[in-house]
């Protein structure tokens, strides 16, 4: 699933966690849902277009 996802939001390889890695999941989840949002406005823009 992490390969479908931009570069911007896999989480980060070179291991630069919390000991628990909290910080990064919140951060993670928030950059998600903002990914999300904007590919909705993107659809929803695109919705009376003709190609």
């Amino acid at each position: 699933m992490e390969n479908l996802l931009p570069a911007c939001l896999r989480p980060s390889e070179s291991g630069n966690r919390d000991k628990d890695g909290t910080d990064n999941q919140i951060i993670w989840r928030l950059k998600y849902k903002l990914y999300r949002k904007q590919l909705a406005k993107n659809l929803e823009l695109g919705k009376g277009r003709e190609y």
